[in-house]
């Protein structure tokens, strides 16, 4: 007599046979009698994306079955009421009660055999490389309940001072304001930003739409340097943003929940102009992340005035510098994974991000590098002039999109239902 296998939902099968699996035909079926019986008046919701919607079947599968996890051993269950079927399971059996590694029929290579399964409970996440928390793995920022998009539009910009004695009067700010909100910038690096503690409380008071952090030059706070990282309050998260002032008025590194419990770790660049501080800064730098001991989180975002130039199609006329490509900022570069993301997605473009008001000298000084999973999901590189500087820096600026989020579609025309 054959044992028999009883579930903790009463349901009885042979110990040692296979379940029966609904195959893609019994699914289409189900689904197309729920669309018989949905009424002719009624708006269907849009499809999920295809590569969310690839795992619904595992997920209603094993909620019918109940949590399985492969290659463990189901004990027998006894059945609540007496079973003229049931009989007790001898040693010889129990191999029986292994699941099959491989159903009857399947290749021996097949993809499912070599992928990981789906936990319930847990949310699935098809690109595990994008930053879920800080590089340490551990939460820096508090969950916050603010809805907030999916994609985040990044820039940076050298503005070249304040423009006035008074951020009330800066024409400069205002610009930048409107600027910020009306292109629907996230987060924004600002380079040259000359604020001083009551410049701050003038930007806290007269332009509440933004949150400034700023660090200021220590030797000429009003006059020189600066570097400042503005968040747009429509579009992000600002409570519980964690700053770290790696050089004063050179260097701004900031953490903010980005979505959902998604973090974004941006690190704002003002690079001095001078070879040997250029050289230290980028030693300086990654010192402060490798002895940190994970209290200073590797930036997934690198962005800012370089002051330099990689490669010499980025200068014009064509030549490289002193101070062009020193070794320390590749120290920097394979410490945090990041990569010049204009140049990967334009490798053969040439365009200009500074110019001196004849137009004799131009360059790319100004970048944005990203991580690797950052680059797979990012789009629009852009570097264009704005109201701000015509005669100087242009804006670069970047769009980053969490893959993580389903795809919705433009959806379907329809006529109406009066036709």
């Amino acid at each position: 007599m054959s044992a028999t296998r009883v579930r903790e939902d009463g349901a009885e099968g042979l110990g040692g046979g296979q379940p029966q699996i609904p195959d893609s035909q019994h699914f289409g079926e189900a689904s197309a009698r729920e669309r018989d019986e949905v009424p002719a008046d009624s708006h269907s919701p849009a499809p999920a994306s295809p590569r969310l919607g690839s795992h619904s079947h595992s997920h209603d599968y094993t909620s019918q079955l109940g949590e399985h996890h492969p290659g463990a051993t189901d004990a027998p269950t006894q059945a609540s009421t007496p079973n003229a079927h049931t009989a007790p399971v001898t040693p010889d059996q129990q191999h029986l009660l292994q699941p099959p590694t491989s159903w009857p029929g399947s290749p021996a290579d097949s993809p499912s055999q070599h992928s990981s399964p789906i936990n319930l409970g847990q949310p699935h996440r098809p690109y595990p490389g994008l930053p879920r928390t800080s590089p340490a793995n551990t939460r820096r920022t508090p969950l916050s309940t603010k809805r907030t998009l999916a994609r985040l539009l990044v820039a940076s910009e050298n503005m070249r001072g304040r423009g006035n004695t008074t951020i009330v009067g800066s024409t400069k700010w205002k610009k930048l304001k409107a600027s910020i909100l009306t292109d629907k910038i996230g987060v924004m690096a600002i380079q040259e930003t000359h604020l001083t503690p009551s410049h701050m409380r003038e930007i806290e008071q007269f332009h509440k739409e933004l949150h400034v952090i700023n660090s200021v030059h220590p030797d000429n706070p009003s006059g020189a340097g600066g570097v400042a990282l503005a968040f747009n309050k429509f579009l992000t998260n600002t409570k519980g943003i964690q700053s770290h002032e790696l050089i004063p008025g050179r260097a701004l590194l900031a953490t903010f929940n980005w979505h959902k419990d998604d973090e974004l770790t941006v690190l704002a660049i003002y690079a001095p102009n001078d070879a040997r501080e250029s050289r230290e800064m980028w030693t300086t730098i990654a010192n402060k992340i490798r002895r940190s001991g994970g209290s200073i989180p590797k930036p997934d975002v690198i962005l800012g005035d370089m002051n330099f130039v990689e490669d010499n199609v980025d200068r014009f006329p064509m030549a490289l510098h002193s101070i062009d490509a020193p070794d320390s900022f590749d120290d920097l570069k394979r410490l945090c994974n990041v990569t010049d993301g204009w140049r990967a997605t334009y490798p053969s473009s040439v365009e200009y991000s500074w110019r001196d008001a004849s137009r004799s000298s131009m360059s790319r000084i100004d970048r944005i590098y990203v991580t690797e999973p950052l680059l797979d999901s990012s789009r629009n590189w852009k570097i264009k002039t704005s109201d701000l500087n015509r005669d100087d820096h242009s804006r670069v600026s970047v769009e980053l999109v969490n893959l993580d989020m389903p795809e919705i579609g433009p959806g379907r025309w329809r006529p109406g239902n009066m036709l």
